[in-house]
């Protein structure tokens, strides 16, 4: 490995692992969850947002099947989700939760639960999507998004 590599590595080694670790402080309550995905519709049990002692979580990270990147689901009543795209709008790096939204590791662009562009570079909001609950379940339609 040459030198430039080796400081390159080292650096995002080290960037990583202060991502790693805002994510875990601030996230304490976030839980990744696996979701079936049926036509782009997603379909993950309620339970999915409550904790061993059966607190609710605030938010969840679901990778659900066939789509290539995570949605951020945050619980905001017991009927009421919203869940983004976890991709920046300015160049589709993947987002990191924290306490207040989502963050780009990549350029700095933030976000708020409702996915709103907190400061730049990303110019537009993310990715919306419209969210129902149907018994036990939260649906999560990729193919209808939120204006």
């Amino acid at each position: 490995m040459d030198r430039r590599n080796f400081i390159f590595n080292s650096i995002s080694l080290a960037a990583g692992s202060l991502g790693l670790s805002m994510y875990l402080s601030a996230c304490g309550t976030q839980k990744q969850v696996q979701a079936s995905n049926k036509s782009g519709l997603i379909t993950l049990p309620l339970q999915s947002f409550k904790n061993e002692k059966g607190e609710y979580r605030e938010m969840v990270s679901v990778n659900a099947e066939g789509v290539p990147y995570v949605i951020f689901v945050f619980r905001k009543t017991e009927s009421e989700f919203t869940a983004l795209k976890g991709m920046c709008t300015h160049n589709a790096c993947d987002l990191n939760p924290v306490q207040t939204g989502l963050d780009c590791p990549c350029h700095g662009s933030r976000f708020n639960k409702e996915g709103t562009v907190l400061n730049g570079p990303a110019s537009k909001n993310l990715t919306r999507y419209f969210t129902s609950v149907s018994g036990n379940d939260l649906l999560i339609n990729l193919n209808k998004v939120i204006p």
